[in-house]
């Protein structure tokens, strides 16, 4: 089964994972032990273990869509079939193209332009036999396998249709954003060459236009098996399938979609037969440091080897305590652990280990074989999720603001859509924090008022001009204003002739009048 993280906003949320007595989806087995996937804590970035992920689903790579705004899971796919969130599969999500035992199967992206749609990719590569990309398109508008009044869970407005200008491209596929912030890329590679493909996902490709600009970078020709992206660095790294290739980095351009050579990973290659010498590689959290995961076959380890980006001139060093028999997937978490994904010989499961501290030096970085609960647990599969880029959401910003007068409060309120994290606000003489602040203006004057919003890791602004009137006097009351029935006059009262009264400071000016008011009738005007 497919293991797998999904991205919403700055963070990882759900780890789809399968753990099983059998060892993939095609196995004849006895029963399933345990179905389900691991969902990180938002809070603590710890993963725990859940019972329902949908079966049946494929022992490759796969990929899943969360809510950017509220982290709730939308659907997952592995590429042959799409489920919800509810872990239903989609009345119209099944037969899609997808070779669903392959490394990068299907990706995701939302369709620009359309809130609420989703774009998925599939491939139906198969080692170094190059497939073909089509894409179907879930709208989650559509209530799918849910009834009303159930909100709705999603469907496939239309599946299967052919990506014109992509073809013969090898298993690795993934989505990456496009400096706009609105659109995407979606990133292929051609088999048995030195291209590297860059389609356009924008608002024309909703209608069925794509744009594929290719880049001739590649040292050698070359089939890739999986392709991962720093986002920081804008580097793409690839691990190749054929023998005796190195691992490539290459840079890539989010406004262009050109990719230029940075360099190979000297030494990573391994001569292998069996057309999986590489099967998967992952950058650590800073960028310094790539994990490579060599596949393994007759006569040759699994194992997963680091490499130190900032110092070329470190041999490869494998993290593992012992090789294994096969290695497979490599995966960064919120933790910023990186998983692993091998086996121990060729009946046993599959089993999920974990790089601790992925950026520290090899001998530091801390592999651990059997993390805590996981320890033991057959997955079932060898690769993980694949995830939805990360977007640039509009936020609507605009504030209001009540009291003009200098020395007088002024309440600000906020409209912001949809709702941020925090806000912090520039009053233009000083600042302020949350979501309806009361400033109090020493000076008259047009201030320039800035709000700031934080959502998810973006950061957005607006600001207006506020006028303050001059307003120089100053009133001060005593804090105590209550009355005893004794101390008004009659008929209300037995007060005479010392009455109730109320001692009105004044500074800064001589009012023309003064009026006052119990605050639920009319008010009394003093000259």
């Amino acid at each position: 089964m497919s293991v797998g993280f999904c991205w919403a906003g700055d963070l990882f949320i759900h780890w789809l994972l399968m753990a099983t007595l059998k060892l993939s989806r095609n196995t004849i087995g006895i029963s399933v032990a345990l179905q389900g996937r691991s969902v990180f804590n938002r809070v603590t970035n710890v993963a725990s273990l859940v019972t329902n992920k949908a079966v049946p689903f494929g022992a490759g790579g796969s990929a899943t869509a969360t809510d950017r705004g509220n982290a709730n899971l939308l659907f997952y796919t592995d590429g042959n079939r799409v489920y919800d969130g509810n872990h239903a599969l989609m009345p119209n999500g099944n037969g899609l193209t997808a070779t669903i035992t392959s490394n990068q199967p299907t990706a995701i992206c939302p369709v620009p332009g359309q809130p609420g749609k989703y774009f998925i990719f599939t491939n139906t590569a198969d080692f170094t036999t190059g497939g073909t990309i089509s894409y179907s398109i879930v709208d989650m508008k559509l209530f799918g396998a849910s009834a009303f009044p159930a909100p709705a869970s999603g469907d496939l407005e239309s599946k299967n249709t052919p990506l014109p200008g992509l073809a013969n491209v090898a298993e690795g596929m993934i989505t990456l954003p496009h400096a706009n912030g609105r659109d995407y890329w979606l990133i292929t590679q051609t088999v048995n060459s030195q291209v590297f493909n860059a389609t356009l996902i924008n608002a024309a490709a909703y209608s069925g236009t794509f744009n594929t600009i290719g880049s001739t970078v590649a040292a050698f020709p070359t089939t890739i098996a999986h392709l991962a992206y720093h986002e920081g660095l804008k580097k793409l790294v690839a691990a190749p399938q054929d023998a005796s290739t190195d691992a490539i980095i290459l840079n890539f351009n989010e406004s262009t979609g050109a990719f230029a050579p940075d360099r190979t990973i000297l030494n990573s290659g391994v001569l292998s037969t069996t057309n999986q010498a590489l099967y998967d590689i992952e950058w650590s959290a800073s960028g310094q440091y790539l994990y490579i995961s060599r596949h393994g076959e007759t006569g040759i380890n699994g194992d997963v080897l680091q490499y130190d980006y900032t110092n070329t001139s470190i041999t490869l060093t494998s993290v593992l305590p012992a090789p294994v028999f096969r290695s497979y997937g490599l995966q960064r978490g919120p933790d910023n652990s990186i998983y692993h994904l091998y086996q121990t010989g060729a009946a046993s499961p599959f089993l999920l280990g974990r790089i601790e501290q992925p950026d520290s030096v090899a001998i530091k970085a801390k592999y651990n074989a059997s993390p805590g609960k996981f320890a033991a647990l057959d997955f079932g599969g060898k690769q993980f999720s694949g995830f939805v880029p990360k977007d640039t959401i509009s936020l609507q910003l605009d504030f209001t603001s009540a009291g003009s007068c200098q020395n007088s409060p002024t309440t600000f309120f906020p409209f912001v859509r949809p709702g941020a994290d925090s806000l912090v606000w520039n009053f233009g003489d000083s600042i302020g924090v949350g979501w309806s602040p009361i400033h109090t203006y020493k000076t008259a004057g047009t201030f320039n008022v800035t709000l700031k919003a934080f959502y998810q890791g973006q950061v957005d602004s607006v600001s207006k001009p506020v006028t303050i009137n001059a307003f120089a006097l100053k009133l001060q009351m005593t804090t105590d204003t209550t009355a005893c029935r004794s101390e008004f006059p009659p008929p209300r009262g037995s007060s005479s002739p010392k009455q109730f009264s109320v001692k009105l400071s004044v500074q800064g000016g001589t009012p023309a009048s003064i009026v006052w008011s119990n605050g639920d009738q009319g008010g009394y005007t003093y000259a």
